[in-house]
């Protein structure tokens, strides 16, 4: 398969004739469904708190924003969302979050993931969005 050149992508983005449209459109379904098949694979979100540590200026969730109502979800409603997702066959879930690097945030979600890997046997994969942290906090998660 040939990848079109800018020129090419600008022409194909430019189309205004409706057959030319639903020609690309069935040329970029056959090659997704050549490349990776038409199975949909289902991911979880679960916005655990908006909690931050940081004060990054673009972000608005940022710790010195006094505009944001924050929240926390308690660890049940967590884990019962993990395993809702789970039984619905998803493949996995993100957990996400502002960022927090104290002791208790890392315990919290050690806890978590070990209680839900347990109780989904292993099955439900996770992506962390918690921010940064140390290598040691995330070689205990993983």
């Amino acid at each position: 398969m040939n990848r079109p050149d800018k020129t090419e992508i600008t022409r194909l983005l430019s189309l205004t004739d409706k057959a030319e449209i639903a020609a690309l459109h069935r040329r970029a379904y056959e090659i997704k469904t050549s490349t990776i098949g038409k199975v949909v694979h289902f991911r979880g979100i679960v916005e655990i708190s908006n909690i931050c540590t940081k004060n990054c200026f673009y972000c608005g969730i940022r710790r010195d924003n006094a505009n944001v109502q924050r929240y926390q979800m308690q660890r049940d409603e967590i884990i019962t969302a993990c395993l809702w997702a789970h039984e619905q066959g998803y493949g996995s879930v993100v957990l996400q979050s502002g960022e927090r690097q104290d002791d208790t945030f890392s315990d919290f979600i050690t806890g978590i993931l070990q209680e839900v890997r347990q109780r989904s046997g292993g099955e439900l994969g996770f992506t962390l969005s918690l921010g940064e942290q140390s290598p040691e906090t995330y070689h205990r998660w993983f």
